[in-house]
């Protein structure tokens, strides 16, 4: 969180713009109260003094309005710290003039003239805590001539009432000070806070936007490789395609030649050939099943069938396997499935394929027993249950699992 916390110089620029968005009205102020005091005073006091006084600050006050100009116009082009020093200068000037009014006080028996001086000086000193005090420095030098000026000027009437009430003012001036000191440390807390949360929230927005980016090529990454699945998909059930047509003849040609008089030798190549061809056949079905199944298209055909076809296409593509291992095979099928079925043989006929083989593959001697059972007839559906047996080495429970993944 230390990188989240301000400088001091972020904070002293929130500080002077402050400053400088209450200066036009501030001095406006000052100028009106100053020509409100000369009215006032125009036959109770030496006209010339008033002019001069009157004068001076007007022209101070329109120095610190000239200031604000400048700092609208080349705020960027000179440090926050010069524009703070600038505007302190000028607002101890402005307090020096202030001051100046408090001689009035004893060059003046007038009572009103008393009250009335002294009237003004705490009204612009109380009313400059809500504009200066967001600089600590320009409150102060603002205050501190006109407050000290006007004790004085009350000590120098030599009246003890005058004395008491220099002293009460004294007190008040401390409390103003203190509420203005306060004020400032609020003020700035304040603006530690806000810079605090400008710079988390655009944290913020720099996380979202990398999350976003992130986010998107994820999106990107995912759709380049959904079209590399698709196109190896098309890949394969193209390939698988290609393949098939001339496996195809050659299974078929291998049938032609098997009804032909062939010598022993003769018919036992080309059984062979004609086995091969249709066990490279499935797997090239497989091929083109797993490309549908990632493509997303695998359709499970319904046509009608006869189940003792599919059982004999099984017998011939396992017999060679089982005669060289010495094994037997037995087929229990149940008489109730002689019927004419309606489904996708050529799946049923993959899956007993595969399992036979797997039984065949971890079976030394003995008999696999692929049986077929009738569990249940609807009007319009049958519930077959297929079993393949083995007397091998079997399978653990954790492999049983991992069977049809």
């Amino acid at each position: 969180m230390d990188s989240l916390k301000p400088r001091a110089e972020q904070v002293l620029t929130e500080q002077v713009q402050l400053l400088f968005s209450n200066a036009l009205a501030a001095n406006i102020a000052a100028i009106g109260i100053a020509l409100l005091c000369t009215v006032v005073l125009w036959g109770k006091a030496d006209h010339q003094a008033l002019v001069i006084w009157f004068a001076t600050l007007t022209t101070s006050a329109l120095i610190r309005l000239g200031l604000l100009h400048c700092y609208h116009r080349l705020r960027n082009t000179v440090s926050v710290e010069k524009w703070a020093n600038w505007y302190i200068l000028a607002t101890l000037l402005v307090g020096i003039i202030w001051s100046l009014f408090c001689l009035f006080l004893y060059r003046s028996d007038d009572l009103f003239v008393f009250y009335f001086v002294i009237m003004v000086t705490i009204t612009v000193i109380t009313t400059s805590v809500l504009v200066l005090s967001v600089i600590k420095r320009a409150f102060i030098a603002y205050n501190l001539p006109p407050a000290t000026a006007l004790v004085i000027s009350l000590l120098a009437t030599g009246s003890i009432d005058a004395q008491l009430l220099a002293a009460g003012i004294s007190l008040y001036f401390v409390l103003i000070a203190v509420t203005g000191i306060n004020l400032n440390q609020r003020i700035i807390q304040s603006l530690k806070l806000q810079l605090n949360n400008q710079q988390l929230i655009s944290k913020l927005k720099d996380e979202i936007q990398q999350r976003q980016s992130v986010q998107q090529a994820l999106e990107a990454a995912k759709e380049a490789a959904e079209k590399a699945n698709k196109y190896k998909s098309e890949f394969l059930a193209n390939m698988s395609h290609e393949i098939r047509t001339p496996m195809n003849a050659i299974i078929g040609m291998s049938h032609l030649a098997l009804k032909s008089n062939l010598t022993p030798k003769q018919q036992d190549y080309v059984e062979k050939i004609h086995l091969s061809g249709q066990h490279l056949l499935g797997v090239i079905n497989d091929i083109l099943d797993f490309s549908k199944i990632e493509a997303g298209k695998l359709e499970i055909e319904k046509t009608n069938f006869s189940l003792k076809q599919v059982t004999d296409t099984l017998t011939t593509i396992l017999s060679d396997t089982i005669r060289e291992k010495g094994l037997e095979l037995h087929l229990d099928i149940d008489p109730a499935l002689t019927t004419p079925l309606s489904g996708d043989p050529l799946r049923l006929g993959q899956i007993l394929i595969n399992l036979s083989n797997n039984a065949i593959k971890f079976t030394e001697q003995g008999r696999i027993n692929i049986r077929a059972q009738l569990q249940e007839q609807l009007e319009d559906s049958l519930l077959v249950h297929f079993e393949v047996q083995d007397s091998g080495i079997g399978m653990s429970e954790a492999q049983q699992q991992k069977l049809f993944s």
